[in-house]
């Protein structure tokens, strides 16, 4: 019997034939004179994702792809150093991609017939409903939630899916505002924030919708760039409210008005002072208490840094810097701080990573900086994730990007994927004997 294992290959637009012959000779053993493959008793499974994001040339030709269909063609690939033919073993290819029309290119379909195509639809309404409603409901059956919390599951789930269904129809992306993308991963978002309240905090019915109207707020409205689209978010919000939450036992009126004036938010700090130990994710009944936690974490971050800051705290930069926290709080979190020069988003950010006890790390773009400096300065960064074990935050502005746009194959590698760290990190990954 073989001993399966797999290792995931992230395309994007960028992606060259070169890059999937590197990784190839960094994963793959030598196993004989020009043979190469996982160790001897064992399989690799090698799934291409995204496999129609490489841009095509002028002339049309995509390179990357050509490079997986002469490996499925002919069993092996060219070496392009020794100019030598590499036969490949007990190596197996899973691909997926989008449909066309999404901003992807076409597959050959010399590289097409390859493969058994199987169409993954989009899951139905009741299949959705299904899904989040289960997860739900294991996690506060596993967490020993009260009854009465419980009873909240199917309505919850019901309206988050109502939400995400206007959010679809009513907020696509156009040129001015590119990150208006909903999907499934909306969905995950707002179930990650619900299940964030520990079972001794997350006590009623009531507690349990203010909960929903925050996370659905921070998954939904945060993207909204306008005022008419805020506007009608908060529309759909209470709709689905009113359509789902009618009996249910709780103190909110079902109203823009209300839902304006009573400003519901939920922190990690509030309470604890950015202590670790005793960050509970609750929601913010005293604001004034929470003004007087910023100041104080705001001190005691300026003490620890070189560089002083000395913030007011009105209601929009205390919006800003709980969501920053709400999103780095989750693991596989990123922000896209979205906003001209001057408004305060290095600070935010600065500031958002030491209340989240991540370490704050930023490109040094200098005069005569070079691809190599890049990738440096990507290793360093990428060790002391990996390697240390510290919680990072990097932050990138505009102008780094602009700067090092020569670079941009590297940017976009590192952004999007795993696949970039094989032209990062020098030491090869190698499938374990």
């Amino acid at each position: 019997d073989k001993e399966y294992t797999s290792v995931k290959v992230q395309l994007n637009g960028q992606s060259s034939a070169n890059s999937i012959e590197s990784f190839f000779n960094r994963t793959l053993s030598k196993l004989g004179r020009d043979v190469v493959g996982p160790p001897f008793g064992k399989s690799l499974i090698v799934f291409f994702d995204d496999l129609n994001m490489p841009k095509p040339e002028t002339f049309g030709a995509q390179p990357s792809l050509e490079f997986i269909r002469q490996f499925l063609n002919d069993g092996g690939y060219y070496d392009a150093e020794k100019l030598t033919w590499k036969k490949v073993q007990e190596v197996n290819v899973a691909a997926a991609c989008s449909i066309r029309g999404t901003g992807s290119n076409m597959i050959p379909s010399r590289l097409a017939k390859h493969f058994g195509i199987l169409n993954m639809a989009m899951p139905s309404p009741a299949t959705l409903l299904h899904i989040l409603e289960s997860k739900m409901g294991r996690y506060f059956s596993l967490k020993s939630f009260t009854e009465e919390v419980q009873r909240v599951i199917h309505p919850v789930a019901s309206a988050a899916l109502y939400l995400y269904q206007q959010a679809v129809i009513n907020f696509k992306p156009r040129p001015s505002t590119l990150h208006y993308v909903f999907n499934m991963h909306s969905l995950h978002a707002l179930y990650q924030g619900m299940i964030s309240c520990s079972s001794s905090d997350l006590t009623s019915q009531d507690m349990a919708v203010r909960l929903y109207v925050h996370e659905a707020s921070r998954v939904f409205c945060d993207k909204l760039a306008t005022n008419r689209d805020q506007e009608l978010f908060k529309t759909y919000l209470v709709e689905s409210m009113q359509k789902y939450f009618k009996d249910l036992a709780t103190k909110m009126v079902f109203t823009k008005r209300y839902l304006n004036e009573c400003g519901v938010m939920f922190t990690d700090f509030h309470s604890s002072l950015g202590d670790d130990k005793e960050k509970k994710y609750r929601l913010v009944n005293d604001h004034q208490q929470l003004v007087q936690t910023l100041i104080e974490l705001q001190n005691r971050f300026n003490v620890s840094e070189s560089e002083e800051y000395h913030l007011v705290f009105f209601e929009d930069a205390i919006q800003h810097l709980t969501r920053l926290c709400r999103a780095l709080r989750h693991t596989k979190n990123h922000v896209l701080q979205i906003g001209v020069g001057g408004t305060g988003r290095a600070v935010t950010a600065r500031l958002g990573a030491f209340i989240s006890g991540c370490t704050f790390k930023t490109l040094k773009v200098k005069r005569n900086y070079t691809s190599q400096d890049l990738r440096d300065e990507l290793k360093r960064v990428l060790s002391g994730c990996g390697v240390n074990r510290k919680p990072t935050l990097l932050f990138i502005n505009e102008l780094n990007i602009l700067q090092v746009d020569k670079y941009k194959i590297v940017f976009k590698n590192f952004a999007i994927g795993h696949f970039a760290f094989f032209d990062i990190i020098t030491d090869p990954f190698r499938i374990p004997s």
